[in-house]
């Protein structure tokens, strides 16, 4: 009996209410050049048609979870972090959409970089159109930022990636640190 080989990377989708862009996000995960991903969505007990927007979704690669309670945001990715199958998990809001090459230079990175433990993606800012109104501002960054640059960085700048939807971390990580601090809002 032949068995499914696991993903490359679990892209995790956490949404509420996301009726508006939930469509073109999902769209843009399945349409992406590097094809080896599982796609899991965890719907916070959505009100509006987020649940038919993901259904009409005929890929084998969606895993959808319907909360019977809103666990907040934190909550519903630990919930999809335990439910992810690969040790390389991506992390999307269903408010953004990622660009076709997006999972292919996330993987390369991660196979070129194996000692580093969370990264993440520049980002191209868009309107409700689609139009671009800004980009990252992060070019002075070196490709890898050695630990206690890191720090420096964080202490003085706050959250690096800026944003969750551009962080990739490796499940050695979170099985050494721990998930998300649920508390949180």
């Amino acid at each position: 009996m032949a068995t499914n080989p696991l993903p490359s990377i679990s892209v995790l989708l956490p949404v509420f209410n996301g009726e508006r862009y939930l469509d073109q996000c999902v769209t843009s995960v399945l349409q992406q050049q590097f094809a080896d991903f599982e796609l899991l969505i965890g719907d916070k007990c959505s009100t509006d048609s987020t649940g038919e927007i993901v259904r009409r979704f005929a890929d084998p690669r969606i895993r959808y979870f319907r909360r019977d309670r809103n666990l907040g945001l934190f909550g519903n990715l630990n919930h999809l972090i335990k439910a992810s199958r690969v040790p390389l998990i991506r992390i999307l809001c269903h408010d953004d959409v990622l660009e076709p090459n997006c999972l292919e230079e996330e993987i390369k990175f991660a196979d070129e970089h194996p000692d580093v433990g969370m990264f993440f993606c520049k980002t191209v800012r868009i309107d409700e159109k689609g139009k671009e109104i800004g980009r990252c501002a992060l070019g002075d960054l070196p490709d890898i930022i050695p630990p206690l640059v890191c720090l420096q960085h964080f202490f003085y700048y706050g959250c690096i990636p800026g944003n969750l939807s551009t962080v990739c971390v490796r499940r050695g990580v979170l099985d050494e640190v721990g998930l998300f601090n649920e508390s949180y809002l």
